[in-house]
């Protein structure tokens, strides 16, 4: 087990069973390669993904299926092979947020999405090419919640 004193988790432990390795970093985080998911609360569709080399390093990642079903991504064959993906079960997709005051005024990445693979704990920052998605999408504009109620 690792001990991490963290900044929004507060002291936290880690087991090496639970570390995601990114062989080349996240771009402008190349030094920190180990990181693990921390939930905020399993209700949500967000976690912390923080850094185990680092404990101030952290970054609020949400699941674009989950707020926004029309996200269409195709991973291409270079990742694919880089982090030994067979098949799609084997697969995490998530989005780097950026919350500045509130979540109203959030932005979504949803051009380099943060592909994981479960099975053998690797993951790396793909960049979409000619996808027409941005760094920045407003999080409030993208949101759909899966389960709206009608009204009546």
């Amino acid at each position: 087990m690792i001990k991490l004193n963290t900044t929004s988790l507060g002291e936290i432990e880690v087991s090496e069973e639970h570390i995601i390795t990114f062989p080349e970093g996240i771009p402008g985080f190349a030094d920190y390669r180990r990181f693990t998911l921390m939930s905020i609360d399993p209700e949500l569709p967000f976690v912390y993904l923080q850094s185990v080399d680092e404990e101030l390093v952290h970054f609020v990642i949400v699941n674009p299926f989950a707020v926004f079903p029309g996200y269409d991504i195709q991973i291409d064959e270079e990742t694919l092979k880089e982090l030994d993906i067979q098949s799609p079960e084997d697969v995490e997709v998530w989005c780097i947020m950026t919350i500045r005051d509130s979540l109203e005024t959030a932005t979504v990445n949803l051009l380099a999405p943060v592909i994981i693979s479960s099975k053998h704990r690797k993951g790396k920052q793909m960049i979409l090419h000619q996808s027409g998605y941005t760094t920045r999408h407003l999080f409030s504009e993208i949101i759909q919640p899966s389960d709206t109620k009608e009204k009546g």
